[in-house]
């Protein structure tokens, strides 16, 4: 009789042991994700702000393509933390770069290449936050790491459309 309570014990232990490792492994999995998304969404904004500065530099030349007024919308938030903005203001303003670069593309001005630069290295910086994003996401919205997420105060990221 002893001898099944000792086994018992044994699968127990070996239960709590396996349990444990588990939820140290997705933590540190977790985490990873968590740092891997803030450090591209850092990237991100640098490569954002960067973008509305050159197109600013360039705002003389730029003048006549814009009859929609967007370098008054670049210029309103140039000096701002992006990251402190709500997601459709930012949206709004990287909108705004998109439509520039359209116009400049059916023109033929010296600065173009500069810009059309500056705009890829945005656009590249946001797909590599968006899939990051998506990643993560996915991996916390599974039941047992939904648990953990929250418990680590971890919500969802937003995505940059």
């Amino acid at each position: 009789m002893f001898e099944h309570i000792w086994l018992d014990s044994i699968l127990i232990l070996a239960l709590i042991l396996l349990t444990v490792v588990s939820i140290l492994v997705i933590r540190s999995r977790l985490l990873r994700l968590w740092h891997k998304v803030s450090r591209l969404e850092i990237s991100f904004h640098s490569a954002f702000e960067a973008c509305i500065s050159t197109f600013l530099k360039y705002e003389a030349s730029l003048k006549p393509y814009d009859p929609s007024h967007y370098l008054e919308r670049l210029s309103a938030v140039e000096h701002k933390h992006l990251r402190n903005l709500k997601l459709d203001q930012r949206q709004s303003v990287h909108r705004a770069i998109q439509s520039l670069i359209v116009a400049v593309d059916e023109s033929d001005i010296a600065v173009y290449t500069t810009l059309k630069d500056q705009f890829d290295l945005l656009q590249h910086a946001r797909l590599k936050y968006n899939s990051a994003v998506l990643q993560y996401n996915h991996v916390i919205r599974a039941i047992p790491v939904r648990f953990l997420a929250n418990r680590l105060g971890l919500p969802p990221k937003e995505y940059f459309g």
